[in-house]
């Protein structure tokens, strides 16, 4: 597998190496994209027979999970199970084009059953992280527009808890419950398929690229910003060469990646093997001991994972000879990992450094290590880095934000955000990304900041006005910065220093409790707290935040 490792340059734009066309997807717009897509499975089982799609590891490797759903998923299930549920939707919820369903669920074998049957029906999808708090849930759900929501027995009552805030009507679905709550609008899953629905009637007009999901991530104050797909996105899998892959993934279903995968994988012939966040806090060795019982090719998951797996004891598994590649995810990953990996997988090829967004789902550049991030991806159509004071883009060896051109597989823009829409679609046709780079005279792509302060951990992300306007809050406090102190093993702990007023007697602890009290958990202060007789700032008052972790 090559991945190209420079770039051409004309008048400091970079363009591939060698380019790839755009896919041709004139012949899907007929019918709904989740019928082509069930199409094309029905065809592998005709010509190739079934096989297991979707499995979870921690129930083939020790017997049992933390999350509901069988161990393994068949791919000739998925369209009667599909079509079960699009009945329902259909004929008890009016769900059609356009309504949003949100799923509220871990990694589960029964993840995508839901999934494709709103997409059956021209509806959108929205994935939700499980383990945000009711209040944002809440802000999703109004922002969206949800009319439904799957979810389970664990993530049930802060489902109901965000539906009050919403004070509307949205219906609840729970796959693991089996008995109604008629009073509140609770149906459970098992008893809305005993139901002798009639089938859900054909689909109406397709529209060109219309709307398909939702995915979220944080706005500049911890609000939820939705990044609105097109069906084209989907319709690009079918276009895709098949390919026999085995995959262990711990990277999360309703993240952009993890959602995609499984999909890609169900049309291309793969079978991927997931683990669920809820079982690897139980034991992290779980990625080693599904590879080695699973024999995968890849694996994908968080950088976080990667670099966990790095610090193990070698001895702890019998050598895991069938991996050939670990695509580490969210973050960048210290160079040398390779070979502290290759102790469990002699047969490692390589650990990918790839840049990518959730906006513009293609890799914008791919390395197989750790140095730098390769050349241009033959997907995009130029690059250039743009100096946000002047407009202007810039020359080797000097940073600027990243702009690409594209002519697919780009976001439909954010929902309800038009300023960042504006700058996200930039008036020179090109996409700015809101990260900073540079480039050299080969045309070697280098990666250098965030946009915006944020920060990671454990593959999510916050950003610090959220925390420094509750600690502000605080009697005592005089001045904050939040920022994230890089911790190789989870990416970045969120930490805070401090100035107090004079005779103030706020201390580390209350600043702390006051923090993780109100806030999800990967927002806690695991850094701790530190306090400065000042906060360092520009002489425009922006924190300076690159000078915090020395002075700490």
């Amino acid at each position: 597998m090559a991945f190209p490792t420079s770039s051409k340059i004309e008048n400091n734009i970079l363009y591939p190496v060698e380019k790839i066309q755009p896919p041709d997807l004139s012949g899907f717009q007929d019918k709904p994209f989740a019928e082509y897509l069930l199409e094309n499975v029905r065809k592998r089982i005709q010509e190739k027979g079934d096989r297991p799609w979707l499995n979870n590891g921690a129930t083939q490797v020790v017997g049992s999970s933390m999350v509901l759903g069988e161990e393994t998923v068949m791919i000739s299930e998925v369209e009667p199970k599909s079509r079960q549920i699009a009945k329902v939707l259909h004929h008890e919820y009016n769900i059609g084009r356009g309504d949003v369903v949100h799923i509220v669920l871990p990694n589960t074998t029964q993840y995508y059953f839901p999934v494709f049957a709103t997409w059956m029906l021209q509806g959108v999808v929205s994935p939700a992280d499980p383990g945000l708090s009711p209040q944002v849930l809440a802000k999703q759900f109004e922002d969206a527009g949800t009319k439904v929501v799957f979810c389970c027995a664990s993530t049930l009552d802060k489902v109901k808890s965000a539906r009050k805030e919403v004070k509307r009507q949205i219906s609840l679905v729970v796959l693991d419950i089996e008995e109604d709550d008629s009073n509140d609008s609770v149906r459970s899953l098992g008893s809305l398929l005993e139901m002798d629905l009639p089938d859900h009637p054909a689909h109406s007009t397709v529209v060109k690229n219309e709307r398909a999901l939702i995915c979220w991530s944080s706005g500049t104050t911890g609000r939820p910003k939705g990044i609105q797909h097109g069906s084209n996105l989907w319709i690009k899998i079918l276009t895709e060469k098949p390919q026999e892959t085995k995959t262990v993934q711990t990277t999360c279903m309703f993240h952009m990646g993890g959602f995609y995968n499984p999909i890609s994988y169900l049309s291309r012939g793969g079978s991927i093997v997931f683990l669920s966040g809820e079982d690897l806090e139980l034991d992290s060795s779980l990625i080693l001991k599904t590879a080695e019982k699973t024999a995968p090719d890849s694996l994908v998951c968080g950088t976080h994972h990667a670099v966990e797996l790095a610090s193990m004891d070698p001895k702890a598994s019998q050598p895991i000879l069938s991996l050939k590649m670990i695509w580490p995810l969210g973050a960048n990953v210290y160079d040398g990992i390779c070979e502290d990996l290759r102790r469990f997988s002699p047969n490692l090829m390589f650990v990918g450094n790839v840049f990518a967004q959730s906006e513009v789902f293609t890799a914008v550049a791919v390395s197989t290590h750790q140095k730098n991030q390769g050349g241009l991806f033959s997907a995009i159509d130029a690059l250039k880095f743009v100096d946000p004071e002047t407009g202007e883009h810039v020359g080797p060896h000097t940073v600027g934000e990243f702009a690409v051109k594209i002519s697919y597989s780009m976001m439909m823009g954010y929902l309800n955000h038009n300023e960042e829409n504006d700058h996200f679609f930039g008036n020179d046709g090109f996409l700015y990304l809101g990260d900073f780079g540079h480039y050299d005279e080969n045309g070697v792509i280098y990666y250098d900041g965030r946009r915006k302060d944020l920060i990671k951990y454990k593959n999510s992300h916050l950003y610090p006005k959220e925390l420094e306007d509750l600690i502000m809050k605080m009697p005592g406090v005089e001045d904050v910065a939040v920022f994230g102190k890089p911790e190789p093993a989870v990416q970045e702990l969120v930490t805070a220093v401090v100035v107090k007023q004079k005779e103030s007697s706020v201390r580390a602890e209350d600043i702390i409790r006051q923090v993780d009290n109100n806030v999800d958990d990967h927002k806690k202060l695991r850094g701790g707290v530190y306090f400065l007789e000042k906060i360092p700032r520009n002489p425009q008052g922006k924190i300076l935040r690159a000078n915090l972790l020395k002075l700490i």
